[in-house]
């Protein structure tokens, strides 16, 4: 639908084609072996096996400011994901998936900052983050009914930004009266950094009944070094930590419908929860005050709100070689869009 919008907050719906066909229902509700990357319980429950595919990402995305509108012409995103499962024994399974877990991106070629300034407005101006997670994982069956499992989450990141010269003054290094290079226009910088992921999974009423829940650590990544006069905390961007809770219930032997409801600690990270510039006559920090300049521990950040998502799927096995899916996703927008208003 032309209503609809393909992320949550900057994490993807889900992880694994099968899982977005269903609006990224997973916890309680496998159905390969990338489902892991959500739940690690949930590879005690799909066999030994191994999943391998991408999904084509094509966001569209436009700007206005001071008048001038224009569409972002990053449009194309490949998106692979695979994952393998290998059961040792009744009790114990083990498994390792590889996901695009978040990020996003924009390019503009008329620089709106810049022609709202008298700069050059033809200087392209964009970002884009890449956020890749890998999960060894392991899951105990502790009886018939149960299973846990515990995954360790190691990210990469890369981050790139450019026409962004417009921001300068407002960074603690051009206040400090010294050179700001770490701001734009440096490439891809890349992080890299570790977690954890635990989660539970228990199949009831002769396995009609499923219930599940898992928690995500914050991965805390190394500093993006080439933008520290960008992200708060001198270049930190870390992955937000996130929990949830599923349930599924197959009503026939065709029809399994599941249902999960996640929650994502954005306030917890600075470069995303610190409050974001201020809108309107004044200055541009909250209260006035410079503390917040670009770059520092309470530097300008994103001044996004944690993020409650419902995800609802259902999937129909009309023979052995259809499988009908659908889905619906819905979380408020994080970004506090009250701001300046």
């Amino acid at each position: 639908p032309s209503a609809a919008h393909a992320t949550n907050g900057m994490f993807l719906i889900g992880y694994g084609t099968k899982a977005r066909g269903v609006g990224g229902v997973a916890i309680a509700m496998p159905q390969d072996s990338i489902a892991g990357a959500v739940n690690p319980a949930t590879i005690g429950f799909v066999g030994s096996r191994a999943d391998a595919g991408a999904d084509i990402f094509l966001p569209r995305a436009e700007s206005t400011l001071g008048g001038l509108e224009e569409e972002s012409r990053s449009r194309e995103y490949v998106m692979p994901a695979m994952g393998g499962v290998y059961n040792f024994n009744r009790k114990v399974s083990m498994g390792f998936s590889a996901v695009p877990y978040a990020g996003g991106g924009s390019r503009y070629n008329t620089n709106l900052y810049n022609a709202s300034s008298g700069s050059n407005p033809d200087e392209t101006l964009g970002v884009q983050l890449k956020v890749m997670q890998m999960n060894p994982t392991i899951a105990y069956k502790v009886n018939k009914q149960n299973t846990v499992g515990v995954s360790l989450v190691l990210g990469i990141q890369t981050f790139r930004a450019y026409g962004l010269d417009y921001f300068s003054t407002f960074t603690q290094s051009f206040a400090d009266g010294e050179p700001v290079d770490h701001l734009t226009n440096n490439g891809n910088d890349w992080a890299y950094g570790a977690g954890a992921r635990i989660g539970w999974m228990g199949n009831y009423l002769n396995k009609k009944l499923s219930l599940g829940a898992a928690y995500s650590s914050r991965v805390y990544m190394t500093e993006f070094d080439d933008y520290s006069d960008l992200f708060a905390e001198q270049g930190d961007l870390d992955t937000p930590a996130n929990v949830g809770v599923g349930i599924s219930y197959k009503f026939t032997p065709k029809l399994t419908i599941g249902l999960d409801v996640t929650h994502t600690f954005y306030e917890d990270v600075a470069a995303i929860g610190n409050a974001s510039a201020q809108k309107g006559p004044g200055s541009v920090y909250p209260d006035g005050n410079e503390i917040h300049r670009l770059g520092n521990d309470d530097g300008l950040g994103f001044g996004w709100e944690n993020q409650t998502v419902y995800k609802i799927g259902a999937i129909y096995d009309f023979n052995s070689e259809w499988t009908f899916r659908a889905g619906w996703n819905y979380g408020e927008s994080p970004i506090d869009e009250s701001n300046g208003e």
